[in-house]
């Protein structure tokens, strides 16, 4: 059986974990993260519920805490947004997979957005317009062209259990501080920081050159080293 973590912070989403459950129970081993341990270690016993620590939920903890936790179980690890769960996870399309994968997998790239170069241009009613003009700006200092970075669609992912995704999160943890700092000074309708999760993941992998692919093409099973 395969590892999912979710997590839940606020009364919003613990209530969305509880209502959407049904859809995880008996078929994946779930581990939460979640700022009301009491309410669903009581209302879903199956689950192993672990405590959030953070007074706001923090988007790159999403990376952090899913790959701690291949180390822990030492196999792949899917995540899941909490409020997604009724979305993607209804059938077994993406919670059959090998637990020794070596890529990581995610959705896709940001609806409309193939690479970052078109960020400066990116206009949606949720964010402030050159919402990551300074992000991309980065990019450049860092010798980093922003045609190279794919944003990813950050919902859901599987992270390998490999020790080469520890420079990925290397790079990620290098951004961490800026993402957080531009959700704090500029307008946006989160009720987290760091939002733009997916385009920090684009980067780190490009820097690492770790290799992604999306979840259409997970297998299902690996075919025998004969």
């Amino acid at each position: 059986m395969n590892t999912l973590l979710v997590i839940a912070v606020g009364s919003k989403y613990t209530d969305l974990l509880i209502e959407n459950y049904k859809y995880l129970l008996n078929r994946v081993e779930v581990v939460v993260y979640t700022d009301d341990k009491e309410k669903l270690t009581k209302t879903i016993p199956t689950a192993d519920i672990r405590i959030y620590n953070e007074d706001t939920f923090r988007y790159f903890d999403k990376y952090t805490l899913t790959h701690q936790l291949t180390k822990e179980k030492r196999r792949a690890v899917l995540y899941v947004d909490v409020g997604r769960i009724d979305t993607y996870l209804k059938s077994n399309r993406f919670i059959s997979f090998p637990k020794n994968i070596k890529h990581m997998y995610t959705d896709s790239n940001w609806g409309g957005v193939p690479n970052a170069s078109l960020l400066s241009d990116f206009k949606v009613s949720w964010l402030e317009d050159g919402y990551f003009n300074n992000i991309i700006e980065h990019f450049n200092n860092n010798r980093v062209n922003p045609k190279d970075i794919t944003p990813l669609l950050e919902r859901i992912f599987i992270i390998p259990y490999t020790s080469a995704v520890d420079k990925v999160l290397i790079e990620l943890e290098k951004l961490r501080e800026l993402f957080e700092n531009n959700s704090k000074s500029k307008k946006n309708t989160y009720t987290g920081v760091g939002n733009g999760e997916g385009l920090a993941l684009g980067y780190a992998l490009f820097k690492t050159d770790f290799k992604n692919r999306f979840l259409k093409d997970v297998p299902t099973q690996l075919t025998p080293i004969i």
